[in-house]
C-alpha cells in the first residue's frame, strides 16, 4: 500500500489548494490520525511539528514506542526551519525534517525507498 497518512494544523487542513495537492489521508488531530495508523499500513506520516493538543514530538514519539511502526517512514514539517527542532524531531524517531510546502516528488521518493528497503531485506 503507497498511502500516506497527513497530520497537519488546522489551517493548513482548512485550505483546500493546499489541500489537494496531496494525495493520502488527511487529519487535523492525533487521536484520528493514530486510530486510522492501527487500521492501515503506511509507507510514510507527514507530521507537522506544530499541531495542537498532542505536539508533533510527542505524535513521533508515540508512533515509535511501537515496534509494529518502524518500518513506516516519518517526515516532520515546520513552516520555518529550526534546528534545533530538527534535531529533537530526529531524536524522537524522525526520518526527515522538511519545510512547508510539502513537496509531493520528495514523499515518493520515500516511498520508493521505503519499497526497496522491504525488498533487499526479505
Amino acid at each position: 500500500m503507497n498511502k500516506v497518512l497527513y497530520l497537519l494544523r488546522k489551517e493548513i487542513t482548512q485550505n483546500d489548494s493546499l489541500i489537494e495537492e496531496y494525495s493520502g489521508e488527511i487529519y487535523d488531530d492525533a487521536i484520528s490520525c493514530y486510530k486510522r495508523l492501527k487500521e492501515e499500513n503506511p509507507k510514510v506520516i507527514v507530521v507537522d511539528l506544530g499541531i495542537d493538543k498532542i505536539t508533533g514530538l510527542e505524535v513521533i514519539s508515540i508512533i515509535r514506542q511501537n515496534p509494529k511502526y518502524h518500518h513506516i517512514k516519518i517526515i516532520s514539517v515546520t513552516k520555518k526551519f529550526n534546528e534545533r527542532l530538527a534535531d529533537l524531531a530526529y531524536s524522537v524517531g524522525s526520518d526527515y525534517y522538511l519545510t512547508y510546502p510539502i513537496n509531493k516528488e520528495f514523499i515518493n521518493k520515500v516511498i520508493e525507498l521505503s519499497d526497496f528497503e522491504k525488498n533487499m531485506f526479505k
